[in-house]
C-alpha cells in the first residue's frame, strides 16, 4: 500500500499557523518552521498531537532528534515512512 502524500494536509497545517514562504508546494515544503516563526515550543506539542492523531501514528524521542524533523518536507518524509509501517 502506498502511504498517502501527506505534504498538503501538513502545508495548510503550517498555513493557519502563519504564511508559508513559496508558491509552490515543492517551495512550500522546503520551509523550516522554527526558523519562520510558524511555531513555539508549545506549537510543536500541537503539531506532534495533530499529526499522530490525523495519521494514528506515534513519532519515537529518535524522530524530534532527527534534521527532518524542522521542515515541513521533513517531517512529510518521517509522518509517510511512519504510515508505511503501521499495521493495517
Amino acid at each position: 500500500m502506498t502511504p498517502p502524500d501527506v505534504r498538503p494536509w501538513l502545508v495548510a497545517w503550517f498555513e493557519r499557523k502563519g504564511q508559508v514562504a513559496g508558491s509552490t508546494l515543492e517551495e512550500k515544503i522546503q520551509t523550516d518552521y522554527f526558523a519562520a516563526g510558524l511555531i513555539d515550543s508549545l506549537g510543536v506539542v500541537s503539531l506532534i498531537a495533530d499529526v499522530e492523531g490525523a495519521f494514528s501514528i506515534r513519532f519515537s524521542d529518535r524522530h524530534y532528534q532527527e534534521r527532518r524533523f524542522s521542515t515541513i518536507g521533513g517531517l512529510a518524509e518521517i509522518v509517510s515512512e511512519l504510515v508505511a509501517v503501521k499495521p493495517a
